[in-house]
Parts: C-alpha cells; structure tokens; sequence
C-alpha cells in the first residue's frame, strides 16, 4: 500500500502547489482535466499548501479487478484504497508586490476517500499506476435502484456532467 498512499499525497501536494506536470504525469485524463481546471481557474496570487497530519488507520485495500482486452498481453487492472486521514490544507494570499502576506489561513479535517488506481498493460508492457480518481461508497438501496433504472441513472450523470463542463 505504500506506493498508493504516496500517489494519494503527491496527488494533493501537487494540485495544492499547483504542480501541473506532476498532475501530468501520475493521473489518468478524466481527473487530469478536472484538477487542471481547478489550478486554472484560482487566483495567481493564492499560494496553498496540503499535508496529511496523521492517518486514522492504515490505507485498505477495498477492490482489486482486472479486466484482459481483446488483444494479447493488453488489460486493464484498478485498485480501490480507502484512506482515513487528518489533514490540512493551508491558503495564503501574497500583496501585489508579494512582499507580505495575509494572514494564513489553515482548515483542518478527518476525511474517510476512496480512491482508485489504475494500470494499463499494452502489449505485455505494464504501464505505472495512475490516479484515476475518487469514487464512492454504494449502498445496496442505490445498487438496487442504479439496477433497476439505468437510464435514469445514466440521464441523471449526463446531466451533471453537462453542468460541470458549463462552468
């Protein structure tokens, strides 16, 4: 698990920091798209800082699938962690001339995420792990709905989507 639990803090220093080749490099291109538009769309004199204080319990292994592709030596393979963490994320505003700053304001929380990875294996080469992005818990009352109104279900995502991208 430890691999994971350092894609899950490089994966928040960096959009903190605003490290788009970080985000670059270790994320797939759905949550790549999602987090650049985050950095993109803060203020340049708005410097953030993120660090997990402690965790709650270690990072769980929820899910572990794999999925082959027609092609030989091609496949699909995600992992679902959980991560309890403590953590902050500190904002601070530089002056125009950035010699002072305002006064830091720090927010601290316990946050229970689950996030997956993913690895993708071409042609018998296996690529590195990437962050493909947060998922949530389903209950069976939702599993049974989801099953029993998917097209609902899909409008219903198709129609958030839509709103995200307007923003």
């Amino acid at each position: 698990m430890l691999y994971f639990k350092d894609l899950y803090e490089l994966l928040f220093k960096s959009l903190a920091s605003g490290d788009r080749t970080v985000i670059h490099n270790i994320c797939c291109t759905g949550i790549e798209a999602q987090l650049m538009k985050q950095i993109n769309s803060r203020s340049e004199n708005l410097v953030q800082t993120w660090e997990v204080e402690s965790y709650v319990s270690k990072p769980k292994l929820i899910s572990d699938t794999a999925a082959p592709a027609p092609q030989d030596g091609t496949g699909v393979r995600q992992k679902v962690i959980l991560f309890h963490t403590i953590q902050s994320l500190t904002r601070k505003k530089l002056t125009m001339y950035g010699e002072k700053e305002e006064k830091a304001k720090r927010k601290r929380e316990e946050k229970k995420e689950y996030f997956m990875f993913q690895e993708v294996t071409l042609n018998g080469q296996r690529n590195d792990w990437r962050v493909w992005g947060q998922v949530y818990e389903t209950d069976l009352e939702d599993y049974f709905y989801e099953k029993n109104h998917p097209l609902e279900v899909f409008e219903q995502a198709r129609a958030r989507s839509s709103q995200d991208r307007m923003r």
